[in-house]
């Protein structure tokens, strides 16, 4: 496997526990794609991809876009937020876009692998039931 690969693949999708994980960095660069957001906005807006707001508590949300922002894929500035107190905002950057890019593109890639197995799966085990 090229280096390049394996680099893509560790910032995509592979974790050594096997499971998949950046899908929720992938989410927030997308929604920051479509609109510029604050963090609890952020939290609110997770929910349309499966996220529940309980499950994606403020610390692990701040921690990720911390990291986002460090790896050059996001940044934020403060805006005053009406009559609270000032919010950091954030935006997504062109490496972000890129990196949103290269995810979807293994998304896809991996969507259409487990679409095959399932279908096998349904014609091997279920159709003997």
């Amino acid at each position: 496997m090229s280096q390049k690969m394996s680099n893509e693949q560790e910032m995509c999708c592979l974790h050594k526990s096997g499971k998949i994980g950046k899908f929720m960095d992938a989410c927030i660069l997308l929604l920051l794609y479509k609109e510029s957001d604050h963090g609890y906005g952020l939290v609110q807006r997770l929910e349309g991809y499966g996220f529940e707001e309980d499950t994606v508590n403020a610390s692990t949300l701040y921690r990720c876009l911390r990291k986002m922002e460090k790896d050059g894929l996001i940044e934020s500035d403060w805006q005053q937020g009406g009559q609270g107190p000032k919010k950091r905002v954030y935006h997504i950057t062109g490496l972000g876009k890129e990196q949103m890019k290269m995810w979807s593109e293994m998304m896809k890639d991996r969507k259409n692998k487990i679409e095959l197995y399932l279908k096998d799966y349904s014609k091997s085990v279920e159709g003997q039931k």
